[in-house]
């Protein structure tokens, strides 16, 4: 089963992209694991192996934002200013959640001090960022992959009255089961130092990442600080493709069409200068724009309602509704942007393929 998402895993591990990959799969109201390769020299991989989900965890963060809106506590469409007080002059009373789910906002991309900086310290650097020249919110996009995100959980926690974290744990991770899921920060690197891999790549080489060091240095990041097995992300997507799954729910139906209707549409990406569309705090499918060129895409068989997220040269998350499907990959070697985005077409085309001989 999976022999050709196999194969091309191993080739992978031969060109030193990575040693290792996990593969969860649910499908017609079937599941399917995988894991092949190995966690570090000479330790094979395990379905249960913890990996870092980086940016594919953002969605995590997005939904909590939406379970507090179901609460009434809060709309998306409220000034970010009206949460953050801090976050005013300088053209950013304009700015909505909205605008920073969506990636429209034109806050700059500034250094906020991570890992070395504590919160009110970050928080500080970005209340006092202006917006990049010229810009007007939603009317361009320029994906920002961390310090939107900073700004995000800050915000759950204060009008939630508890730390995100906490937050998290308590309305997502524990009512889907997400027993494995961790948030890494220097608040938990005692206990699971050593017990994550990520490699990069370096000169045609594989090393363990410098990444892993500054996340355990620093404050848990919203946009980037989960790591678990793939089976969890992929009981994540599982509940947003479902109204609600095996009686747990975590978000309405409306909620749900909301956060994954095309907010973004028809927009180039600045940052990955590309067309990319998306819902709130999620990419939409958009193939459309070029399936072949599309960034973190979803495979050329997607559907257009398919939605997610990718993590940084390591990984994809996405639910496709219409096919009745969640996947989530991730690798443990980031290769650059270029190798990565040519291993993961390569990756879904093969899983493609076994897909057809599952049918």
């Amino acid at each position: 089963m999976f022999s050709r998402f196999q194969e091309v895993v191993q080739q992978g591990v031969e060109r030193k992209l990575h040693l290792g990959v996990q593969l969860s799969l649910s499908r017609r109201g079937r599941t399917y694991e995988l894991a092949s390769g190995e966690s570090c020299a000479g330790e094979p991989l395990e379905v249960d192996s913890r990996l870092f989900w980086l940016s594919a965890g953002k969605p995590i963060t997005a939904v909590a934002l939406m379970i507090l809106q179901q609460q009434g506590m809060l709309s998306v469409d409220d000034p970010v200013s009206k949460h953050l007080a801090c976050f005013t002059g300088k053209g950013k009373e304009q700015i909505t959640l909205k605008h920073l789910l969506t990636h429209t906002a034109g806050l700059k991309d500034v250094r906020t001090g991570w890992p070395e900086a504590d919160s009110p310290q970050i928080l500080a650097r970005l209340c006092e960022t202006p917006l990049q020249d010229g810009w007007i919110p939603g009317e361009r996009a320029a994906y920002v992959p961390a310090a939107t995100w900073m700004l995000l959980g800050e915000i759950v926690t204060r009008v939630s009255g508890v730390p995100f974290l906490q937050f998290v744990q308590e309305q997502i991770l524990t009512p889907l089961e997400m027993d494995q899921t961790v948030c890494v920060h220097r608040e938990t690197a005692q206990r699971l130092r050593g017990t994550i891999q990520m490699y990069d790549r370096v000169a045609g080489e594989i090393r363990e990442s410098d990444y892993i060091d500054r996340m355990f240095k620093g404050v848990a990041s919203p946009g980037s600080c989960f790591a678990g097995p793939a089976h969890n992300l992929r009981k994540f997507y599982d509940a947003l493709r479902f109204s609600h799954e095996n009686g747990k729910e975590i978000l309405s139906a409306e909620s749900i069409r909301q956060m994954t209707f095309r907010h973004r549409e028809n927009m180039v990406d600045e940052t990955f200068r590309h067309k990319i569309d998306f819902g709130l705090g999620v990419i939409i499918n958009s193939n459309r724009y070029g399936a072949k060129t599309v960034p973190y895409g979803y495979g050329l068989n997607s559907s257009e309602t398919a939605f997610g997220h990718g993590g940084s040269q390591s990984s994809i998350g996405f639910a496709d509704p219409e096919r009745e499907m969640s996947v989530v990959i991730i690798a443990n070697g980031r290769p650059g942007e270029g190798l990565h985005q040519r291993r993961f077409r390569q990756l879904l085309a093969a899983l493609e393929e076994d897909l057809l001989q599952l049918d």
